[in-house]
């Protein structure tokens, strides 16, 4: 949290000197609270051609920097069926977004 703290006050220092709207940065940082200083994304959810199953991809960044995804089933009434095993990904954000947005 300190660490975030610190960076926030600088990106406000540079928004003032740059004519940023820093309320802007302010929901930005109350995102990255709210989401527990975590990054993932979940990928949209895709049907099997019977509709009995759906699935997606999500993808994180652990602490150590690397990317990893994972892909969840759930049933037509959205119930987990089964979440694989991590695998690991692309060690950006975008990356990350756009594996998960390729899921067959």
């Amino acid at each position: 949290m300190l660490s975030l703290r610190i960076v926030h006050h600088g990106v406000l220092e540079l928004a003032q000197a740059l004519g940023w709207d820093p309320v802007v940065l302010t929901g930005a940082l109350h995102h990255v609270e709210a989401r527990g200083l975590r990054y993932w994304s979940e990928g949209p959810w895709k049907s099997a051609p019977d509709r009995r199953h759906r699935a997606r991809a999500v993808a994180s960044i652990s602490d150590d920097g690397l990317g990893h995804v994972h892909v969840e089933v759930v049933t037509a009434t959205s119930g987990l069926v089964i979440r694989s095993e991590d695998f690991d990904a692309a060690y950006d954000g975008d990356g990350l977004v756009r594996a998960c947005k390729k899921l067959r």
